[in-house]
């Protein structure tokens, strides 16, 4: 049909709807993952590219670092808030709240909810639920993912703190 001619159809190559998508992308063999100026050292945490970690993909899709592999300590938790006091009329419940999960280094088991990660072209690490690596400029969690905002809307990057790249070692 017409439709499907132009730019804006699903089908075309260089769609609108095919460049918003997210997607996953090849890695090199062997990585840094930096966080602007730092990156992820030996202790899990962000820091000098000096102690950088070096990473690989095993044949599971973990992010494995001298034996081990980057696992998010699955809390499973969630922060209950108040429905809100709406003077009788009918309330909608708040949405629970779930905290950010600390990351660490653990065997690299059977791969599973907590050590499948995926690396998306965007810069984010994806993890368990849908969530996020993000740091707070020194430690390393898994929270919920955000888009970066400017001027008051979303902007088409994630969130800095969830902005990674990886550098060939």
């Amino acid at each position: 049909s017409c439709y499907f001619q132009d730019a804006y159809g699903v089908i075309s190559d260089d769609s609108w709807e095919r460049r918003q998508l997210v997607a996953a992308s090849s890695e090199p063999a062997a990585f840094a993952v930096h966080h602007g100026d730092a990156c992820i050292t030996t202790a899990l945490t962000v820091g000098d590219c000096a102690d950088a970690a070096v990473f690989t993909r095993t044949a599971d899709g973990q992010l494995a670092a001298d034996g081990t592999c980057v696992v998010v300590a699955v809390a499973g938790g969630h922060i209950d808030t108040q429905t809100p006091d709406c003077g009788g009329a009918p309330c909608t419940p708040m949405p629970p709240i779930y905290p950010p999960e600390p990351v660490m280094l653990a065997a690299c088991d059977a791969p599973g909810e907590a050590s499948s990660l995926f690396v998306l072209d965007n810069g984010q690490i994806r993890t368990a639920n849908a969530r996020c690596l993000s740091t707070d400029g020194a430690t390393i969690t898994s929270d919920d993912c955000r888009a970066a905002t400017a001027h008051g809307h979303v902007a088409d990057a994630p969130d800095p703190a969830q902005r990674w790249t990886l550098e060939p070692r």
